[in-house]
């Protein structure tokens, strides 16, 4: 049986994340048009959007799991 309230707050997670990867996303877009894309400032918006993207992975993965029936 799946647990509402934690999956509730999974996706709540995930949602946030979702947010920052979106802001993220367009302040790289921003700082590679002003400062050239293998700018240091891109590199570091590059690095930040990756773990974003692999919490937000993981977050989705253990979703996926609490929505698993259990037997």
């Amino acid at each position: 049986m799946k647990n509402p309230s934690s999956s509730k707050a999974i996706q709540n997670q995930i949602l946030i994340l979702q947010m920052d990867l979106v802001e993220l996303r367009s302040e790289m877009v921003r700082i590679g048009f002003e400062f050239g894309l293998h700018s240091k400032e891109v590199i570091e918006a590059s690095q930040k959007l990756d773990i974003k993207i692999n919490q937000h992975m993981a977050l989705k993965k253990q979703l996926h799991q609490c929505k698993k029936p259990t037997t």
